[in-house]
């Protein structure tokens, strides 16, 4: 399989140019291969790729190297496009329509409680995977990838528990 050829295809005035996106800060160059269809790659400039552990982690490091801004294999948030999103203003939409910017409803630790935060969204990307239907307790219904993480009162789980290595992940458990 022939790979990406990154330093043939650069940002270049002439007609050699590949197509930018101005709009997209620090941008050094686009790229699309055929071997990831439907994928646009982005070089960016940026000034970290690392990011701090927070010091009530039990992690025995203190950060992490995170080079993706999405990724076309390792998102570990995958929900259907009608999925509800509660924004700060107590209003819902669907997921697709969620933009970078807007400001959701998270969650943080304070002490030893969780609280709702605003919580500004800084990347939004489409997927395609296999998917789950799950029924929450009131009835609700979302659609979800295996990978996707749920916060229940035991932590944070998994849909279904394959696709790890090892012991097996926390995953939401059929109660009937």
């Amino acid at each position: 399989m022939v790979g990406v050829r990154w330093d043939e295809q650069k940002v270049a005035s002439g007609p050699e140019e590949l197509p930018g996106m101005p709009a997209l800060k620090g941008l050094v160059r686009s790229v699309r291969t055929p071997e990831f269809a439907g994928i646009t790659f982005h070089e960016v400039r940026a000034r970290s790729v690392l990011n701090r552990v927070p010091g009530s982690s039990p992690m025995p490091f203190a950060w992490t190297v995170n080079p993706y801004r999405g990724c076309s294999h390792a998102c570990t948030y995958c929900l259907g496009p009608d999925t509800p999103v509660l924004m700060v203003d107590g209003t819902s939409v669907r997921l697709a329509d969620v933009r970078v910017g807007d400001l959701v409803v998270g969650t943080a630790m304070r002490g030893d409680a969780r609280s709702l935060v605003p919580t500004p969204v800084h990347a939004a990307w489409t997927t395609t995977k296999p998917a789950w239907r799950v029924r929450l307790a009131d009835g609700t219904v979302l659609v979800a990838s295996a990978d996707h993480r749920f916060l229940t009162p035991r932590g944070r789980v998994h849909v279904r528990p394959e696709g790890c290595a090892g012991d097996e992940r926390p995953h939401l458990r059929v109660v009937r």
